[in-house]
Formats: C-alpha cells, sequence, structure tokens
C-alpha cells in the first residue's frame, strides 16, 4: 500500500473508542464443553468479572452504530472476563480468543497484556496453530471532547470523504457510511469503514456528530504458527494502522488532538 510514512505520536485526547485483537484457531471442543475454570483461575486476578454472552460485539456505546455494518461472529456462546474497571474484555470461544479494551494508552501495553493473556491460553488448551489474526481499531472523532468546532471539511481529509466537500450537500448531511475493502498482497486484508454517524451523549443528554475511522486488519485463513509469527503480523498492522488513520485526517485534527512524539523502537 502507497500510504504514506508518518511519525508515530500517541495522543493526549484519544479518539479511540474501542481496539480489539481476535486470533481464530481449529475448534477445541474442550472450551465449548465445559466452563473455562482453570482459563479463569489463571486470569482472574486482572478480569475478575465472569459472564456467558451470546455474540462479541463492541462496547455498548458502538453496538447499535455498528451492528448494522458488522457480520455476526458466531451464535454460539462466548465465555466473558471483564477486568474490574470495566475497560478490559478478554473472550474465550471454541474457535477463537480475543482481547477487547476502552483503555487503549499505546501498542505495546495492549501487546503485553495479549501476550500474557495467549501464554496462559496456549498453555491450557495448546492450540496447533491459528488460521487467522485480526486487529480491529475504532476512532470515533467528537468535537465537543476535543473542544472544537469545526466543519468536518477542515478536519477530515477529502482523498478520504469527499461526500464532505459537495457544497450542495454539506449542510444538510445527517449521516453515512463508506466501507472500503483493501488487499494486502499476500498478507490479507483490510476492511476500512468511515462516514459521520450520530451518538447519544447519555450526560449530556444530546445527540452529537462524530466522525467514525475504523480498519480492521486480517490475515488470510492460512496456519499461523505460535509465537513470532503472530506478532509479527501484529505489528505490522499496528504500523499501518497509524498511518492510515493519519492520512485520514487533517494537520488541523491532528493537532487539536495534542499529538506528543514517542520512540518507535520503545518497548
Amino acid at each position: 500500500m502507497n500510504i504514506p510514512e508518518s511519525p508515530r505520536v500517541i495522543y493526549q485526547l484519544n479518539p479511540l473508542a474501542e481496539v480489539s485483537c481476535q486470533l481464530r484457531f481449529p475448534t477445541i471442543l474442550k472450551i465449548g464443553a465445559q466452563e473455562p475454570a482453570e482459563f479463569q483461575d489463571r486470569i482472574r486476578s486482572q478480569y475478575p468479572i465472569y459472564e456467558i454472552v451470546q455474540n462479541l460485539d463492541l462496547s455498548p456505546e458502538l453496538h447499535n452504530l455498528l451492528t448494522k455494518f458488522s457480520n455476526p461472529l458466531t451464535t454460539d456462546l462466548i465465555y466473558q472476563f471483564t477486568s474490574e474497571d470495566l475497560t478490559w474484555r478478554v473472550f474465550l470461544h471454541k474457535d477463537f480468543i480475543a482481547l477487547a479494551t476502552r483503555q487503549y494508552s499505546r501498542y505495546e501495553d495492549f501487546k503485553n497484556r495479549l501476550k500474557t493473556l495467549i501464554g496462559v491460553f496456549e498453555e491450557i488448551y495448546n492450540p496447533n496453530f491459528y488460521s487467522q489474526v485480526r486487529l480491529k481499531y475504532v476512532d470515533l472523532i467528537i468535537q465537543s471532547e476535543l473542544n472544537i468546532k469545526e466543519e468536518w471539511t477542515e478536519l477530515i481529509q477529502p482523498h478520504l470523504a469527499n461526500e464532505l466537500q459537495i457544497q450542495e450537500f454539506s449542510e444538510s448531511i445527517v449521516d453515512f457510511i463508506n466501507i472500503i475493502n483493501l488487499q494486502i498482497k499476500d498478507q490479507g486484508g483490510i476492511v476500512l469503514k468511515h462516514g459521520l454517524v450520530n451518538l447519544e451523549n447519555e450526560e449530556k443528554n444530546i445527540e452529537e456528530q462524530a466522525y467514525l475511522i475504523e480498519t480492521e486488519f486480517f490475515t488470510l485463513p492460512i496456519n499461523i504458527q505460535k509465537g513470532n509469527d503472530v506478532w509479527k503480523c501484529l505489528d505490522q498492522y499496528n504500523a499501518l494502522s497509524g498511518r492510515i488513520f493519519r492520512w485520514s485526517i487533517t494537520k488541523k485534527l491532528h493537532d487539536a488532538m495534542s499529538p506528543q512524539p514517542i520512540d518507535n523502537n520503545a518497548s
């Protein structure tokens, strides 16, 4: 892909609403046949809240917004483990394991959490290999949270959303979602969803517009060996996600989120 390089930053006003990673593997019937007591015991200190759910959904704030644009993953039972502050969730299913958070600070922290989780999972269930790796970033640009009030044309690049540039529509657009499927040569693909959406602000009891930029990366369904192959793939996806986001927004929006430079080689 010809997305330009950009310096790595951490935004003090972070627009990430949710980040999640899913590793799929050949079905392990043991997971679906009995509740995962040993697995829970090993991760209970970080994720003490346990429940069984029917679907792997995004956070409640995003569920209504994105459900109609997402393919249902499964109707089977999923074991969910949640942190005490409700910001981190682990999902275990006979076909996959996933980690999701609404408190993402930087990739290295997320990766370390995921490594610990996958280490426990592999010790208990010993999957032969992984059949697919998925990494998703959901950004919501909410102007009230950034203390700005601008036309969206000043914040989102025209090469991403030319609908915003149509003068005849500029004051009439209520919402729109575009879905772009992209291929990464020999590596998998990306689903890029973006557009204007309307969110309920329960604290202020108002509805406000936001701009959604969601990137989901996935490998082709192939045998991915445990260990370095998984982390190499996720490292590449993380780097590309930052480049896509920066390519999607203007300098004005970039500056409004208070970017802080960080070392690409930091661990």
